[in-house]
């Protein structure tokens, strides 16, 4: 019978310029892949050779619509998740846009979402935050010197404690040249501790556990100030 699945939300675009790029990357990966779930490798193949992208979604089983400027909207053809669903997404991944997303929920209550970076599709689980829950703030301002600029940042479960924690960390940053580091209790790279820091070219986040919260976002971000120079 299959793990019945149901998309919940998107958010996601795909340049029209970034369709035939896409096309050839999905037919690479047809050809090296010996078996893709419930797809006809020919009829991806055939589809992404005649430069009809829309097609070649949707033997993947993604419904896509859009305009001139490219796909932006995606809906889950399939009842049941396929074994290669995330794979797929991950080949397309760097043509669709950072910040694009899928959110989906299975039949057991589970939920996730594919996450598009502009370099890969990440698969996140959903926790979920009720209001009584305790949430931490993050503090975060950018202040430059004379070589370079640093990120200061600022971890309490207090607004005010946050707020005094950051000025205390920005006046040494401009006596010491020193960056604040948060607790690594509290931020890793690795995702097995409590909060998780993310940075890309246009983007700046952190998240829970490597998961994303459904409800009541889990961290609030403040940014002080803006650019100071010393």
């Amino acid at each position: 019978m299959g793990y019945h699945v149901k998309q919940k939300s998107a958010e996601f675009l795909i340049r029209y310029e970034n369709f035939d790029a896409a096309s050839q990357a999905l037919i690479a990966f047809a050809q090296k892949t010996e078996k893709i779930d419930w797809v006809d490798k020919k009829a991806l193949i055939f589809a992404c050779k005649r430069h009809d992208f829309y097609s070649a979604m949707e033997e993947c089983h993604w419904e896509c619509d859009g305009d001139e400027n490219g796909i932006n909207e995606i809906n889950y053809r399939g009842e049941t998740r396929c074994y290669n669903d995330h794979d797929i997404l991950n080949v397309i991944a760097p043509f669709a846009e950072s910040g694009s997303y899928i959110e989906m929920a299975g039949e057991n209550g589970d939920m996730w979402r594919w996450r598009f970076n502009g370099r890969e599709c990440i698969e996140e689980k959903a926790v979920v935050i009720y209001e009584t829950d305790p949430q931490y703030v993050v503090t975060r301002s950018w202040i430059l010197n004379c070589e370079c600029g640093v990120s200061v940042l600022g971890v309490t479960r207090d607004r005010q404690d946050a707020e005094m924690l950051m000025q205390t960390a920005i006046e040494t940053e401009k006596r010491e040249s020193w960056i604040f580091d948060v607790p690594k209790e509290d931020i890793s790279s690795d995702g097995k501790t409590s909060y998780v820091e993310e940075t890309t070219a246009d983007s700046w986040s952190f998240f829970l556990n490597g998961c994303y919260c459904t409800k009541h976002i889990d961290i609030v971000i403040h940014t002080l100030q803006k650019e100071e120079e010393n």
